[in-house]
């Protein structure tokens, strides 16, 4: 008997196909092509998720897929700012219009871009899922997790406002700190579990992050998923630092 879905965003194999679909419009061929690593895969499965059982995720867009005999296929940017609110509401948040107009905008501009790179370097085929879900929330917690580790670092209270200024100082102080460590000494950056892909120009998580209004990182940070990207954010702050010390002693 086939094992229940609870969330197709974040469970089995509807997981794979709204990753693998998010970033650009992708035939059924080329996820099957991704997902199974054949060169001629077996679609009616992908297709069935994508136009019968989660239909409500998906949209066809014009032109013709990579064999010309469907419309290729792209997730929708809502299902994910509905489960963000929903995550929200657990822990009594909600967004204001004004956070809502920012998230959608990201989730349908800068977040596409960002998949479509993961999708092609990041994806892993072996997981039996593909959690979409986790990345957007590292990408919407980041300020936040960077001005509670300046809090602790500088000594200064809770009551203690850093600026949007000062959150990106800190972004791009992290970001060049990281490109030292890739060029200098790639295995020390590898250990620390921090893919290749969160540096590149205008993709990286760092560059996405500052487009994210700091009430909205504040609540995302207080539901249960956000709370757990923080403390990876906060290991991956204080390790990045350490090994861009050591990589600059070994070079």
């Amino acid at each position: 008997m086939p094992r229940k879905i609870e969330n197709p965003i974040l469970d089995g194999l509807p997981s794979k196909i709204y990753c693998l679909a998010y970033g650009a419009p992708i035939s059924g061929y080329e996820i099957g092509q991704k997902i199974q690593r054949v060169k001629n895969p077996r679609t009616d499965q992908i297709y069935k998720i994508v136009s019968k059982e989660y239909a409500h995720l998906f949209k066809r867009t014009e032109g013709k897929g990579k064999r010309g005999l469907a419309k290729p296929i792209l997730s929708r940017a809502e299902p994910l700012l509905k489960l963000t609110e929903e995550d929200l509401a657990r822990v009594n948040k909600e967004l204001d219009d004004k956070e809502r107009g920012v998230l959608l905008k990201f989730l349908k501009t800068s977040f596409r871009k960002y998949m479509k790179e993961y999708a092609n370097v990041g994806f892993v085929t072996d997981r039996p899922s593909f959690n979409i879900y986790d990345e957007l929330v590292s990408c919407l917690v980041l300020p936040y997790a960077i001005r509670d580790f300046l809090r602790d670092a500088v000594g200064k209270s809770d009551e203690h406002e850093y600026t949007t200024t000062h959150i990106e100082n800190m972004i791009n102080a992290m970001y060049d700190r990281n490109q030292d460590i890739l060029k200098i000494c790639p295995p020390v950056f590898a250990k620390f579990g921090i893919s290749p892909i969160d540096f590149k120009p205008e993709l990286n998580i760092f560059n996405l992050s500052k487009e994210i209004p700091p009430s909205l990182s504040q609540k995302v940070a207080a539901t249960k998923r956000g709370n757990v990207e923080c403390k990876k954010v906060r290991y991956h702050l204080i390790t990045g630092f350490m090994a861009s010390v050591i990589s600059k002693k070994l070079a």
